[in-house]
Formats: C-alpha cells, sequence, structure tokens
C-alpha cells in the first residue's frame, strides 16, 4: 500500500478509521485469503451499512474465502482507500459494484476518471468490473459499455459460481480475456457479459430467502439505522401497484419462515435492536409472532416500510415501546379514485382510521409521502392532497410531515409507458400544494424536480447513448471533471 502523500489524502484515513473503530461486526470474519476483491457501494457509508443487499453479498464472499475489501463514495475522496486496510482501489484488479440508486451511476464515473481507471469496459486491460443491484436490474443498459458482467436480480444462486471460476482464474494468473471467455461459457441465465454479446436471459429470484434471509453483517453509530441489526422478513410483493417497479422487476412475494428469523435472531448480542426490512413489513403473513418472539426476547424493533391498511395497535404498541416516534405512511394521493386507478386500493376511510388508531396508541408525529403527475391526475386530485391532510391534523398529531415527490415512471411497471410530467407543470402544482398545505402548519420536503427527471432519464436511456456520452467524457473531459460536472455533461449530452 502507497502511503499518502498528501492532507486529502490524511483526511481521507482519518475518516476510515473514525468510521472502523465504530464498527461492530456481527458476523462474518475479517478479509483473508489470497485473492483480493474491492467491493464498492457508489454511496455513502449511512446507506451502504444500512443496505441488506451489500451486506449479504459481503457474506457469500467472504464464506467463498475472499480477501474483501469494503469502499463507500464520498465525493471528497481522491485516492478511494479501503475501510478494512486502507488500500487505495486502483491496486485491486477485480472491482465489484452493488449500485442501488440511479445517481450512483454518476459516482461510479467519478470514481474511475479521479483514479484514471478506463470507463470505457473494452479499454480496460487491468481491471473487471462487475456490477449488480436494484439499478442494473431496472436498467442494465447504464452499465453495458461500462461494466465486465452484469447481475440482473437476485445475486444468491449464480454469483458464488462466478466466484469459483475467480478463485480458479487469478490464481494462475489468467488474463481478464480468459476469465470472460469462461464466465461466457457457463451458461449463467441470469448474468450479461457485453464483450461476448451475452444478454441475461432472466433476472434471478432467490427463491430459498424464505429459509435464509439477508442480515447485517456489520453495524455502526454511523449507519443510517444507528447501531441495528437489520434482518429481512420478505422479498417481492404480491400488490399490483401500477407505479411500484418491486412486483414487475424484483419477484414474486417471498415472506421468510418464522424459525429462519429465530435463527437469524438467535446470533444478534444482547442490547442490540432490530429493523425488520421488506417491501411491507407488515404484509408477512405471521407478523403477529414475529411481534410476539421480539417482545419475549425483549428486543426493540423498527421497520423499513409499512402498509397503511395493516395497521393495528400491536404493531403499533411495539413501535412505540422501541423508542419509535414518528409513523411513516405512503397514501401517495389525496384523491381516493385516483389511488385506485394506480393501484394502492385504500379508501380514505380506511386511511383516517388507522391513523386516528395510531394517535390515539401514542403517536404523535407523523410523515406522509405523496406522488405529484400521476397518470390521468387532475386539479382536484392534486387539491385532495391538503383535503385528507387537513382531515388527518384534525386527529391530533402534533407535527404531521409531507413529502411531495415527483412520480417517475419506471421499467417493469405498468406505467413504463406513460410520460413524465413537464418541468413547469410540475412545479406549478407543487407551488399550489405548498401555498395550501402551508395553511395547515404542515412541514414540507421532497425529491428536486430536475434530479427526478435526471433519474427517468437514466432508467430509460440506451446502451448506444451511454457509449456516446462515456466516449465524449473520455476524450474531452477526462482531467476536468467533478461530480457536478459530470452530471451537466451528461445532461447537454442527453438533452
Amino acid at each position: 500500500m502507497r502511503r499518502p502523500r498528501n492532507s486529502y489524502e490524511i483526511d481521507e484515513i482519518r475518516k476510515l478509521k473514525l468510521i472502523r473503530s465504530s464498527e461492530m461486526f456481527l458476523s462474518g470474519s475479517s478479509p483473508s485469503g489470497s485473492i483480493r476483491v474491492a467491493f464498492i457501494y457508489p454511496n455513502s457509508y449511512r446507506l451502504m451499512c444500512s443496505n441488506l443487499g451489500y451486506n449479504r453479498i459481503y457474506q457469500i464472499m467472504l464464506e467463498k474465502g475472499l480477501n474483501v475489501h469494503r469502499f463507500f463514495y464520498d465525493s471528497n475522496f481522491r485516492r478511494f482507500r479501503s475501510l478494512d486496510s486502507y488500500t487505495p482501489l486502483d491496486e485491486f484488479e477485480l472491482l465489484f459494484f452493488s449500485v442501488s440508486y440511479e445517481l450512483d451511476w454518476f459516482n461510479i464515473i467519478d470514481i474511475l476518471m479521479k483514479l484514471k481507471i478506463p470507463i470505457l469496459g473494452d479499454e480496460r486491460r487491468n481491471h473487471l468490473i462487475f456490477v449488480g443491484g436494484s439499478l442494473p436490474t431496472i436498467n442494465s443498459d447504464l452499465f453495458q459499455p461500462l461494466a465486465d458482467v452484469i447481475f440482473h436480480g437476485e445475486a444468491e444462486e449464480e454469483l458464488p459460481k462466478v466466484l469459483d471460476v475467480l478463485k480458479e482464474s487469478i490464481g494462475v494468473e489468467e488474463k481478464k480475456e480468459g476469465i470472460i471467455l469462461k464466465l461466457g461459457k457457463m451458461n449463467l441465465r441470469t448474468v450479461s457479459i457485453p464483450s461476448l454479446n451475452i444478454t441475461a436471459m432472466e433476472s434471478g429470484i432467490y427463491r430459498n430467502v424464505l429459509n435464509d434471509p439477508a442480515h447485517s453483517i456489520f453495524t455502526s453509530r454511523f449507519c443510517e439505522f444507528k447501531n441495528r441489526f437489520l434482518v429481512e422478513t420478505g422479498r417481492g410483493c404480491f400488490r399490483k401497484c401500477k407505479f411500484c417497479v418491486i412486483s414487475g422487476k424484483f419477484g414474486f412475494f417471498r415472506p421468510v419462515r418464522v424459525e429462519a428469523l429465530k435463527r437469524v435472531l438467535d446470533t444478534i448480542p444482547k442490547g442490540l435492536n432490530v429493523g425488520l426490512v421488506a417491501p411491507s413489513v407488515n404484509d408477512h403473513p405471521r407478523i403477529s409472532d414475529i411481534l410476539d418472539i421480539l417482545e419475549r426476547r425483549k428486543i426493540g424493533f423498527s421497520v423499513s416500510s409499512l402498509r397503511i391498511d395493516g395497521l393495528n395497535e400491536k404493531l403499533l404498541l411495539g413501535l412505540l415501546r422501541s423508542g419509535q416516534k414518528t409513523l411513516t405512511v405512503a397514501p401517495e394521493t389525496g384523491s381516493e379514485e385516483l389511488r385506485h386507478r394506480i393501484g394502492k386500493d385504500i379508501s380514505d376511510e380506511v386511511i383516517h382510521e388507522k391513523l386516528k388508531l395510531a394517535n390515539r396508541v401514542g403517536f404523535r408525529k407523523l410523515k406522509m409521502y405523496f406522488m405529484v403527475g400521476l397518470p390521468g391526475e387532475k386539479l382536484e386530485d392534486v387539491e385532495g392532497i391538503p383535503k385528507l391532510v387537513g382531515k388527518i391534523m384534525d386527529i391530533g398529531f402534533d407535527e404531521v410531515i409531507i413529502s411531495l415527490n415527483p412520480f417517475i415512471p419506471k421499467p417493469g411497471t405498468d406505467f413504463e409507458n406513460e410520460r413524465m410530467e413537464d418541468e413547469k407543470s410540475l412545479r406549478e402544482k407543487i407551488t399550489i400544494l405548498r401555498k395550501n398545505l402551508s395553511k395547515i402548519s404542515s412541514k414540507l420536503s421532497g425529491e428536486s424536480i430536475r434530479e427526478s427527471k435526471l433519474q427517468h432519464i437514466l432508467d430509460f436511456i440506451t446502451k448506444d447513448d451511454v457509449r456516446g456520452f462515456l466516449e465524449e467524457l473520455d476524450k474531452k473531459f477526462k482531467n476536468e471533471t467533478t461530480p457536478m460536472s459530470i452530471r451537466r455533461k451528461f445532461l447537454a449530452h442527453v438533452m
């Protein structure tokens, strides 16, 4: 490992040491083995630590005996050193990226360009780049010109086969082209290999999640869910919300068996609380039994997401006893009719009834998510949001936070062919909503319209457009890029 040479590198190592000293490993082991792998989450440590997909793949790599080093993204980093050994990323030949969010794509480009690693796959000689996660599953074209190997969907079944090939090949110092050819002969159904024109035949679905749920391998006070052991209670979804990508791209509903959850909970260090993770935690058919287990073991818990119509007193009281102060729900729209048309069949009456129950048992703070610009949305639908919020305020909550977010059509959903509403119209609607909601003392938040537009472009862009942009970036701007300038150049290229 080369020693740090300037204040930027010293600050980077200082930050890594602070985070590393705060970590608690819940299972797994420290990096070991002769084959080194860089496992990169192209977003903050806060999100990396709390991402179960990242934790699961990290676990698989460790179990395969690989010397895995974790990396995360920070726009101030120059060398991008390992959290585990402080080794610079460019000293690794095997780079695995776990990509969750659209805008993380720009962070990958920033990392590669800062380290002078070619951003086009067919121009790289010394590094093999593998990508997986939610974003490559939603639109793999984003990675066709950039990556050497792309995993589609859940990687638990085919990743171990790929790792076995790497272990065999790296051991005899086989060149990149030879490794790619070996992988190409394996008939992997959920893997794309762009240089060989191999496209995945299907998206990976891990059926054994019923008995083998993902869970935290490490935690820290710097995580999104601080010092909390995360465990999934289910994957996929049986709901048919027309705007949601989960049922379209991430498989059918698979609730984890209670016996499997018990086995995982047996491994939790005493005194650590749990985070239950699923698209909708209270859709689990035995959620009541899970709550009983947590109560008997005196384990506090939080949840990643809840359906309003599935709220009940037992669940709400359990959350309150665990220290949760704010209840978060997503009515999506203030119009019952529009809610029905987008596939979220929850009436205003049920919303009011369930939130009244939440307030009665002790919740004083509420956060509500709404979308603006939904297909078929009329002005009266938009005006329905402050009307619904006003009725909820009358229940007696001390604080109601409203999150207003532009609707973004997603590939694999019923609305994938719908256009995204133009920026001017969205801005007008949100301005009206802010004015009306401010009269009932609601706090407002929400995603940027421009960033939402950018997400939409990334979700549907083709591999040819991606290649054109990367070639232009490589030729004209190789030495003058920053994270924000990469975004601006991208928008200039595609608009």
